[in-house]
């Protein structure tokens, strides 16, 4: 039998990195999932933030892993194309990866509403977006999009994917009790970082090296890291690294960044290639992330990967990560707790600190050896819609669903 076909709508897709962890997370469902289903995926023909394009033939499928990627150019020649493979008959479900993207989930759910598109069953995975951190941003905006857009029916029928049962009630609060909301958690890549000759540098007491990893956004909080520097008495330097997406909010960080004590470096280190994170963690002895709202967090999984312990707020699925010596989870309304923790941290010595990092990595190791149930949980996903699909796809004879582990 044909694997049935995924028709996958991202903004960013490889080999593109700087778009984060939506990125991170289709490379894994192809990964992981992929002899099952067969991904088609459409996405732009340049990373995040770059004029330039990739070096490929636009609007043309071509293979990828077990997957097929078209690439299409922005403005109306993007968007044509983008219809027609909306148009053709031969996919069996339409998977959108974001809830705001203009060209790659509202425009493909206004074709269907009008019904330009064939009638194939949609799943909508919104990817942090509806969180009240990121809610918050662009507020009135995204408020009077989320009302027109309910007025209209847009996403009546959808199958909505939550990363996790807060994502699901968040979902809920804006959709009501008829929203029909699979939970199926992000999945993470095949590794075992038991299995890793991990080596650390020496940490001596009384100093402590920072790293924060994501783009330079509002969401992302960097500039709350940079205050909660202010009263660090300790050595300490951080590293931030990721793309600026926000030149405004960049400013306003360099304004924090020329206020610090001389006892704290700061230097901006730009982006990185995803096979130089893990370097990138090992070398340092804390990750901070305050971030306003994650729906997942692939960063955070490479760090404790890394055997680098991650201080976060208390607004992403890692809520565990103090009970298992793994790092800390604070709430943003405390500040000085996040000052406490750094400072805790810069006081220990080597063999301290290298408990800390072996806890880290049994906690990272422990979760990676334990993500069967994930798996289950996504292709339960597209069982879903496959089974409720049989009679208008056109490649694809539904089996019995399978109940998640």
């Amino acid at each position: 039998m044909n694997r049935p076909v995924i028709l996958t709508m991202a903004d960013y897709y490889l080999p593109g990195y700087k778009g984060g962890g939506p990125i991170r997370t289709l490379e894994n469902m192809e990964n992981r999932v992929g002899e099952e289903f067969h991904f088609r995926i459409a996405t732009r023909n340049r990373d995040f933030g770059e004029r330039e394009p990739y070096d490929v033939t636009p609007h043309e499928w071509m293979p990828l892993g077990q997957s097929d990627i078209c690439y299409l150019k922005s403005g109306r020649a993007g968007r044509k194309k983008l219809l027609d493979l909306l148009r053709e008959p031969t996919y069996d479900v339409l998977y959108l990866n974001s809830f705001f993207s203009p060209a790659f989930s509202i425009e493909p759910l206004l074709h269907r509403r009008l019904g330009r598109i064939p009638s194939r069953p949609v799943v909508l995975a919104p990817r942090g977006e509806l969180s009240e951190g990121a809610l918050s941003l662009k507020a009135t905006k995204k408020r009077l999009f989320l009302n027109a857009a309910k007025s209209i029916g847009l996403h009546r029928g959808v199958v909505w994917q939550a990363s996790s049962e807060h994502e699901e009630r968040e979902i809920r609060g804006l959709f009501g009790p008829e929203a029909e909301i699979v939970v199926a958690p992000d999945l993470a890549p095949r590794f075992d970082p038991a299995s890793q000759d991990i080596s650390w540098p020496e940490k001596p007491a009384g100093t402590l090296k920072i790293v924060f990893l994501s783009r330079i956004c509002q969401k992302k909080n960097l500039q709350f890291v940079l205050e909660m520097l202010r009263d660090v008495r300790s050595t300490t330097e951080l590293s931030i690294v990721g793309p600026i997406e926000d030149e405004p909010y960049w400013n306003d960080c360099r304004q924090v960044m020329d206020s610090l004590p001389a006892n704290v470096s700061v230097e901006h280190l730009g982006s990185i290639e995803p096979c130089e994170v893990a370097e990138m963690m090992r070398r340092h002895d804390l990750f901070a992330l305050p971030t306003l709202g994650e729906n997942f967090g692939h960063v955070i999984l490479e760090a404790v990967s890394a055997g680098c312990p991650a201080l976060l707020s208390d607004r992403t699925p890692w809520t565990d990560l103090e009970a298992n010596s793994a790092g800390w989870t604070i709430p943003l309304d405390q500040p000085g707790r996040f000052t406490e923790v750094i400072e805790q941290c810069a006081l220990k010595n080597a063999r301290e600190y290298n408990e800390l990092r072996s806890s880290t990595l049994a906690y990272a190791a422990n979760y990676l050896a334990s993500d069967g149930e994930t798996v289950e949980q996504n292709r339960a996903l597209f069982l879903r819609c496959l089974a409720r699909g049989k009679g208008s796809s056109p490649s694809f004879t539904a089996p019995p669903l399978r109940r998640s582990a």
